[in-house]
């Protein structure tokens, strides 16, 4: 079976929140949700395109917030 690396991250995710909302193993939890958003990042990257990480660490937060809120 081929799978596209984002099917896999979609598999991943799905895997983890599925253990998540059962109260199932937090490591594996952790383990899956993590390699999802690792794949994710590494897609972001190479198609040239602002990931989560890179907008987290160059807009602080509470700017976001201050001008989502207050205007």
């Amino acid at each position: 079976m081929d799978l596209s690396k984002i099917q896999i991250a979609r598999r991943q995710l799905g895997v983890a929140t599925a253990l998540f909302l059962d109260n199932a193993d937090p490591v594996s939890v952790h383990c899956l949700a993590c390699g999802a958003a690792e794949i994710v990042e590494s897609i972001g990257y190479h198609s040239d395109t602002e990931n989560f990480t890179g907008h987290i660490l160059l807009e602080p937060v509470w700017k976001v917030m201050d001008e989502r809120f207050f205007g």
